[in-house]
């Protein structure tokens, strides 16, 4: 248990994933996947952190996420990334360096 958590012979269930734990990363993965596809992205084969919409790719890579796009279809992403900042707290959007 975490410090200030410990409680003997007390054992505490966790109800999301949190931080730093094992499996968090997949329990993510899982989460933004399916919260992708729903938007409509479909799954890039063999690829399981990169999926498509259109022309637009997106990949990601535990809490880093890379959209790309084709200057024509810049309005169509703008459009993608407020779905996902109405469901996730998402920082950043500027452009790569």
């Amino acid at each position: 248990m975490p410090l200030g958590y410990r409680k003997p012979g007390k054992i505490l269930r966790l109800n999301k994933a949190v931080y730093r734990l094992r499996k968090s990363p997949i329990l993510w993965q899982q989460l933004l996947t399916q919260t992708l596809i729903n938007i409509g992205f479909k799954p890039i084969p063999h690829e399981p952190c990169c999926l498509m919409y259109d022309e637009i790719l997106i990949f990601f890579y535990i809490d880093d996420i890379v959209l790309v796009y084709r200057k024509s279809e810049k309005a169509k992403a703008k459009n993608l990334i407020t779905q996902l900042r109405s469901r996730y707290n998402i920082s950043g959007g500027e452009d790569l360096q």
